[in-house]
């Protein structure tokens, strides 16, 4: 959670438990929205007694839902392809107390009819590169010193020399505060 503890703070102030609330992390690529979303889900999995569904909206969702359908056991795997769809599309729009992930959202119109109804109370989080009209938590660069903390931890390590400090500034320096980027270095 290296310098995103006010983004945190700020889906805890909205996803009250027992009410409906929709956020989307929003930032370029590389920011860091798909970890916030999955160090959320992690740390709040206890909170939602029907649990956490993750569904990449960048790829065949009809295929994920009916993979979930199977692997949560709610259908035979032998069912037909038809009613796995519809056990699990089901599941997503009526089940309450769930967290429901959309993560590489390009549209809302693109998930629309894998959202809940509004009645149904749960918490959504979309990632995206755009607000999607949602409550926005924007993801933004990471400052310095939390560069430098990321750099420091990706790498199981800290400076021994001060060469090795100069050269983790340069590098974070250069990078600008992106996480992605911080990693790979």
């Amino acid at each position: 959670l290296i310098g995103r503890k006010d983004s945190f703070t700020s889906i805890e102030n909205t996803f009250i438990k027992g009410r409906r609330a929709e956020v989307v992390f929003f930032g370029i690529g590389g920011l860091g929205k798909t970890q916030l979303a999955v160090d959320y889900a992690h740390v709040h999995r206890g909170d939602y007694a029907n649990g956490v569904i993750w569904i990449s909206a960048d790829q065949d969702i009809d295929a994920q839902l009916t993979s979930l359908a199977v692997t949560q056991k709610w259908v035979d795997k032998a069912a037909e392809h038809s009613k796995k769809l519809a056990v699990a599309h089901e599941k997503v729009l009526k089940t309450e107390n769930t967290l429901l992930i959309f993560d590489n959202v390009k549209s809302v119109e693109s998930i629309q009819k894998y959202l809940p109804a509004k009645h149904i109370n749960c918490h959504v989080i979309l990632t995206s590169r755009d607000e999607q009209g949602y409550t926005p938590v924007d993801v933004g660069l990471l400052s310095e010193n939390d560069s430098l903390a990321l750099l420091y931890q990706v790498a199981q390590r800290q400076p021994s020399t001060t060469e090795d400090s100069d050269s983790a500034t340069k590098i974070v320096r250069l990078l600008d505060g992106l996480p992605l980027a911080l990693e790979l270095a």
